[in-house]
């Protein structure tokens, strides 16, 4: 079994180790990573990998894993939130700035956190818009289990 450098700081950050740091973290990702491989050595061994509910899972996995990484991605390319930003929404939330808030530490990192959600939500509108704008979805009765439909629009104009 091979495991590389790559994957071991692939799956650490997955769990959020810092394995450069801490040994028993690093262990700790490296072990979960060579049993998963065992894991994935047998399945493959039992062909699940070639059964039609893994193949609709796997294909449903990587779309999610694809969506996922193309916010990240509209959100990494928008500006952060200014310290005004920041500050303004403090002052205009009860919850943040009203008779049982927080200390300033914690309003700052809950500020921080509203505005990064904000800022995914405005990317993953942003994109959808965008994409909605491309397609034409229609919804047909009756068509065979596995059976594709194209919805393009270019395929809709023939």
């Amino acid at each position: 079994m091979e495991i590389t450098l790559a994957e071991l700081n692939n799956e650490a950050k997955a769990r959020n180790f810092a394995i450069r740091t801490d040994m028993a973290q690093r262990d700790a990702a490296l072990a979960g990573l060579v049993e998963r491989k065992l894991l994935v050595r047998a399945a493959h061994a039992r062909g699940i990998d070639q059964t039609p509910d893994f193949v609709l899972n796997m294909r449903r996995m990587r779309e999610i894993l694809l969506a996922q990484q193309l916010v990240v991605r509209r959100v990494e390319e928008r500006a952060p939130a200014t310290e005004r930003q920041l500050q303004q929404l403090i002052a205009g939330s009860l919850v943040l700035s009203g008779p049982n808030h927080p200390p300033p530490k914690e309003q700052r990192q809950l500020a921080l956190a509203m505005l990064e959600r904000q800022r995914v939500a405005e990317a993953l509108a942003e994109i959808l818009s965008n994409e909605r704008n491309k397609v034409t979805i229609r919804y047909q009765r009756g068509f065979a289990p596995g059976q594709l439909v194209n919805t393009s629009r270019s395929n809709l104009a023939r």
